[in-house]
């Protein structure tokens, strides 16, 4: 059994608001420290994590990977399953 965290915010961010946060978590994530433990997928260990003016995403390498970390600039909910909804993120 996993465990996720659902979050919700207005459908579109602050466009320089997120240029401040996407910086930000480039330079978290450029650390050696980092690097070492973190890219863009858990299967994906050589490939580095997405960084633009309008999408954050990241997970552990390896063992280290569980639920992928996604934030995007813009959101939009779209049906997940017949008679449900759920948040679905684009970039």
């Amino acid at each position: 059994m996993g465990y996720t965290n659902y979050f919700y915010t207005v459908p579109e961010l602050d466009k320089s608001k997120f240029k401040t946060f996407a910086k930000v978590a480039k330079k978290i994530l450029s650390t050696e420290e980092a690097k070492a433990t973190i890219c863009y997928e858990c299967d994906k260990v050589n490939k580095k994590p997405e960084i633009t003016n309008e999408v954050v995403r990241f997970n552990g390498k390896g063992d280290d990977g569980h639920e992928t970390f996604m934030f995007c600039r813009k959101s939009e909910v779209r049906s997940y399953q017949e008679g449900e909804c759920s948040p679905s993120l684009k970039a």
